[in-house]
């Protein structure tokens, strides 16, 4: 697949237009300013030019998608991590989830990269009940 060529604009913004840009970003989940302005544009142009080809604005649309898709994958892992009591670091470039996986008496320390992270790490959490863990601990048995 071929790259995309961009050229950077250097764009003056009052406080108001960052307002706006920011609350824009937040409610439909946009990944950065770029992708705000970005979209802006393309909607505007569309707007402009009603005889705009539509292949051409799909294919405009695309690498922004791609952005937002990853975005709101991340922010769902995060809230997995969340779920599993754990929390979120950055090791060399990449996101992981560190958390505890409890196997009757035992705790196990669980690092995994928060792109793999699904619903099943959740399921599985505990062994052989979230109930059983709870009772082993209770009566003192447990080796954490």
């Amino acid at each position: 697949m071929s790259r995309v060529k961009t050229k950077q604009i250097p764009i003056g913004f009052t406080e108001r237009h960052r307002e706006m840009i920011e609350e824009i970003k937040v409610s439909k989940g946009y990944p950065s300013v770029a992708a705000v302005v970005q979209q802006a544009v393309i909607e505007m142009h569309g707007n402009v030019f009603k005889d705009y080809v539509v292949a051409k604005k799909i294919r405009a649309e695309q690498p922004l998608t791609k952005e937002i898709r990853k975005t709101n994958q991340t922010d769902k892992a995060k809230g997995l991590c969340d779920a599993l009591g754990g929390t979120t670091v950055e090791k060399n470039g990449s996101l992981y989830c560190i958390y505890h996986t409890y196997e009757r008496k035992n705790r196990y320390e669980q690092e995994v990269p928060l792109d793999t992270l699904n619903q099943s790490h959740v399921d599985r959490q505990y062994f052989p009940s979230k109930e059983e863990v709870e009772k082993i601990k209770k009566e003192g048995k447990a080796n954490y």
